[in-house]
This record gives C-alpha cells, sequence and structure tokens, in this order.
C-alpha cells in the first residue's frame, strides 16, 4: 500500500492525488505514524486524502494535519510520564487513556485541524 503511494507521489503525471488508508493498528499505530511522516519527507501530501480507522484514524489525522512523528512520540511520552502510566502496571492506562488521548490531540493538532480534515 505504502510503496504504490509512493510511486503515485513519485510521478509526474496530473494524476489524482493518492488516498492514504490506515486501517486499525493498534500496536502498529507507531508504524504506520512513522510511515505517513516518511512519505511526507519525501513528498508534497498538501493534496493526498486520509482516511483510519481507530488508531489509524489517529496516524491519518496526524498525517493530514501535517504533524511530526517525533513531536507526536516526545508528547505522548510525556503526558504518559506526567499520568504515571510507566509505574502502574499492567492496567497502566485503564482510567487514564481517554483523557491523554484528547490532551495529546490538544497539544499537536493545528487550529485548523477540522477544516483540513474535513472530506
Amino acid at each position: 500500500m505504502l510503496r504504490l503511494a509512493a510511486r503515485r507521489l513519485a510521478s509526474k503525471s496530473a494524476a489524482p492525488a493518492p488516498g492514504i488508508i490506515c486501517p486499525g493498528s493498534g500496536i502498529f499505530f507507531w508504524w504506520q505514524a512513522g510511515a505517513t511522516g516518511a512519505l511526507a519527507s519525501k513528498f508534497e501530501l498538501g493534496r493526498s486524502q486520509f482516511a483510519g480507522t481507530s488508531g489509524g484514524a489517529l496516524a491519518a489525522t496526524l498525517a493530514a494535519c501535517g504533524c511530526r512523528t517525533d513531536d507526536a512520540l516526545g508528547v505522548a511520552a510525556s503526558l504518559c510520564r506526567d499520568a504515571g502510566v510507566f509505574d502502574r502496571g499492567p492496567w497502566a492506562l485503564r482510567g487514564v487513556w481517554g483523557s491523554i488521548v484528547r490532551a495529546w490531540l490538544g497539544r499537536l493538532l493545528p487550529a485548523d485541524a477540522a477544516e483540513r480534515c474535513r472530506g
């Protein structure tokens, strides 16, 4: 999927902008975010369409808004440290996951994120 997107992005033709799809990813969220970040570092993704579900929707949203993967990881680690996630054992995210994700997106997404992701 990413190889096809890279091939389309590299072509000089007037082909429609490529679509980048990030399916529900679970533990592969960071891989998808890194892959879209790598594509963004090599190609202009401004006209691309992004779609995703679950964790893939987060990766697609970050990519559509031009957020850097390194920044996303740093903010996520900081929020988890502040919430004591790394000291809480196997159920570390229980009861705090939603607030961490809201704070994470609040710090990362630009003010015009809804407009960038419309459609």
